[in-house]
């Protein structure tokens, strides 16, 4: 007769807690070394918050790329010169070229997404002539809710889009034609359209206290300050226009010339062949 062994008890362990890492917060050159900073900026976002902190080099085919194209690094973007009011945490800095987003610099490394995002941005050069986007942080006192930040960066882009509108262009910079340019200021000015990158960064935490009137102000006070570093005249535009057009006559006129050099005589090699007796593969 044999006895069974008594079975163990063992109690189901929990699974341990996902801590998230605390971002970093660095310090202004105005603030006190033993206190928060004074402007509440976050220049450098944390591991695991938009964008990520130490993202993957970029491959030298990136580089490479980003060179042939004129698209640069964030390390680009220099600061406008246009404060927010308080309690509105904001801060512009902008690039005469355009810029990569800082999300997307985790897709240039050694990663598979890397050709897809560059085929992306080659499409978004060609289709928009100015680069902007939004990041906003979270405060230490508030909940890292993805929600309230997303609607928060909503509400910012928003105000800079109706900004853009006002001023006489559309979201991707380009002058607005027809009965909305007689409102905007840039038939006035001249402008043809906007041409660089800008990032828009700060924390959510004084954009919930702050009336969309402000923002929207403060949105227009950015875009008026654009027009004279990033404004490209409309003369300036038709000689583009004019240039890029010779360019294109000049490539299609060698792709002619080269189509021509492949048939002998005028006549194409497939003719040649009937002639010399050659069908299907075969001498007739």
């Amino acid at each position: 007769m044999t006895v069974s062994k008594p079975l163990l008890w063992v109690p189901r362990l929990a699974a341990p807690r996902r801590v998230s890492q605390p971002h970093r917060r660095l310090v202004s050159t105005q603030a006190d070394a033993t206190g928060p900073p004074k402007n509440g900026l976050f220049t450098v976002p944390a591991a695991g918050i938009h964008p990520p902190a130490d993202p993957e080099p970029p491959a030298p085919r990136v580089r490479q790329w980003a060179g042939e194209h004129g698209v640069a690094f964030p390390n680009a973007l220099k600061a406008l010169g246009v404060k927010a009011p308080r309690p509105l945490a904001l801060r512009v800095t902008h690039s005469r070229q355009h810029v990569f987003h800082p999300w997307h610099l985790r897709f240039l490394g050694q990663h598979a997404y890397c050709e897809l995002t560059l085929r992306r941005y080659a499409t978004k050069k060609e289709r928009e002539a100015l680069w902007w986007f939004v990041v906003l942080h979270t405060d230490d006192g508030l909940k890292k809710s993805a929600f309230v930040r997303s609607a928060m960066r909503k509400t910012v882009e928003r105000a800079f889009r109706e900004a853009l509108a006002r001023r006489g262009f559309d979201k991707t910079g380009k002058r607005l034609r027809g009965p909305e340019e007689e409102v905007g200021g840039a038939k006035r000015s001249g402008i043809g359209e906007l041409r660089g990158s800008v990032k828009i960064e700060g924390v959510i935490g004084g954009l919930l206290t702050t009336p969309s009137v402000v923002v929207g102000r403060f949105c227009d006070e950015v875009v008026e300050k654009l027009e004279t570093t990033l404004g490209v005249s409309e003369a300036q535009l038709e000689t583009e226009t004019a240039e890029k057009i010779r360019r294109l006559t000049i490539k299609e006129g060698r792709e002619k010339a080269g189509k021509r050099a492949k048939d002998v005589g005028g006549i194409p090699r497939a003719s040649t062949r009937e002639t010399r007796g050659v069908r299907g593969g075969r001498r007739t």
